[in-house]
């Protein structure tokens, strides 16, 4: 599998992940809507800024 397409596949779990925990806070844990979808953002962008340096490499596929 191409790091193009790893990378998608990580950034697609990532967002999943964020989603369920938005939806856990706010629903299980009665949180606001602010900070169920503050700390969904944070853990996303942070997943997501990590995947930019683990899936680093060029565009065609090659190591």
């Amino acid at each position: 599998m191409s790091r193009k397409k790893e990378r998608a596949s990580y950034v697609s779990g990532v967002l999943t992940m964020s989603i369920v925990i938005f939806l856990v806070l706010k629903f299980i844990f009665n949180a606001t809507w602010l900070e169920s979808l503050s700390i969904s953002l944070g853990v996303f962008w942070i997943l997501f800024i990590v995947s930019k340096y683990r899936y680093r490499g060029d565009d065609k596929g090659t190591e």
